[in-house]
């Protein structure tokens, strides 16, 4: 029974999305059927009009929105809140299903992992940061049709308005696809060499290698089938909040597993580290296995999104908004990384000659220094295992 718990935060996401998805599809039904009667119902016409009834068109139920739970462009301005509501308002029976099993497996395993605070400011970030983004596109493509659509008018001085471009602004945007995202980078960072087994072993994939064709699916499907960019957006800026979030912005607590310099616990390193008891406060994952690059492949894609990652970096290092990761923390964030997921600390601690100080060529006395303190901590860290053993 203990396997079946769920933690807190995980039980109100549950909660919070069959509830704003059960009261809008009620609302949705309730429109629906007035507005249906209203077009089966008669019709009345004054007497003094003589030309034939007209008969209203039947209500689509797609088209109709909750905007105070559900993301309208147009009339979200009003409603603010529902940056967060949205999220868990899920208007399919398949979308329903995703995103529920997306927090239960996702939500309760990121909460014991780090904690329920944490997990609701993940959820919090992942979620309002999707929502925006949304917006932000439905916001651009009315202002591109628009401009598109005044350029032809002027050119044929017409100045009838076309029907349809409000779309844009009345499509309601909801959804947890982003979390699906979300917790596919987290749990990359956490248990990358886990594998899923599907079709009883005739398919197998390691969780690392599913952020990449995940993208790509909900991409094509984006492009394809819903003919949806915000829907594209959402997915994609799933991706890049919660990587960003971890990567330079998540601060935790943990045990030191490499001597450091003064240079990195200075509070001009790249990432923060305070001293706590027995532990260090660090900022982000410096780890090389978690750069933006390693969620591409083949090898080609990914040395051009290394290139291009390398660029940004660098301009928003530049212009101060961004600090890079001292030699220290890359070092710590390797090891780590590697003690998280294989318990193995040679390759990232070069003890393969793998390092980052073994090129070719003479070391000099940083290279000679970083090596002698990842001999001290496979030290330590082999006297450690030997006593727990």
């Amino acid at each position: 029974m203990r396997g079946l718990m769920i933690p807190p935060v995980t039980k109100v996401t549950l909660l919070l999305l069959v509830l704003f998805s059960l009261v809008v599809c009620l609302f949705r039904l309730n429109i629906y059927n007035r507005l249906l009667a209203i077009a089966e119902g008669p019709q009345v016409q004054p007497e003094t009009d003589s030309r034939p009834v007209p008969k209203p068109s039947k209500p689509v139920y797609a088209d109709i929105s909750i905007p105070f739970l559900t993301l309208v462009p147009g009339l979200s301005v009003f409603y603010p809140w529902v940056l967060i509501t949205t999220t868990y308002v899920e208007t399919t029976i398949l979308g329903f299903l995703a995103t529920g099993a997306t927090l239960l497996y996702g939500g309760r395993y990121c909460e014991r992992v780090w904690n329920s605070k944490e997990l609701a400011r993940f959820l919090l970030i992942v979620g309002v940061s999707s929502n925006v983004a949304a917006w932000a596109t439905a916001i651009f493509e009315y202002a591109l049709v628009s401009a598109t659509v005044a350029e032809k008018n002027a050119d044929n001085s017409n100045t009838s308005t076309p029907v349809g471009k409000e779309f844009y602004l009345l499509q309601p945007i909801n959804g947890g696809i982003a979390f699906q995202l979300a917790f596919l980078v987290a749990l990359k960072q956490l248990v990358p060499e886990h594998s899923i087994v599907l079709f009883r072993g005739l398919f197998t994939i390691k969780v690392k290698h599913l952020v990449f064709p995940t993208l790509v699916l909900y991409t094509l499907i984006g492009i394809v089938y819903f003919r949806d960019l915000p829907f594209i957006s959402q997915v994609w800026a799933g991706f890049f909040a919660s990587w960003i979030y971890l990567r330079f912005l998540r601060y935790t607590y943990v045990d030191p597993v490499l001597p450091t310099t003064t240079a990195a616990t200075s509070n001009d390193s790249g990432v923060s580290i305070k001293s706590a008891p027995g532990k260090i406060r660090i900022r982000g994952d410096a780890s090389e296995v978690f750069s933006l690059a390693n969620f591409f492949y083949p090898a080609l894609l990914r040395d051009l999104i290394q290139s291009l990652a390398t660029v940004v970096f660098r301009t928003l290092v530049a212009i101060k908004i961004c600090t890079p990761f001292a030699q220290d923390e890359v070092e710590q964030g390797n090891l780590r990384a590697s003690i998280r997921t294989t318990g193995n600390t040679a390759a990232s601690a070069g003890g393969n000659g793998a390092g980052p100080s073994s090129a070719a060529g003479p070391r000099s006395a940083a290279e000679i220094e970083a090596d002698r303190r990842r001999a001290l901590a496979l030290k330590a860290l082999d006297e450690k295992l030997k006593t727990a053993q």
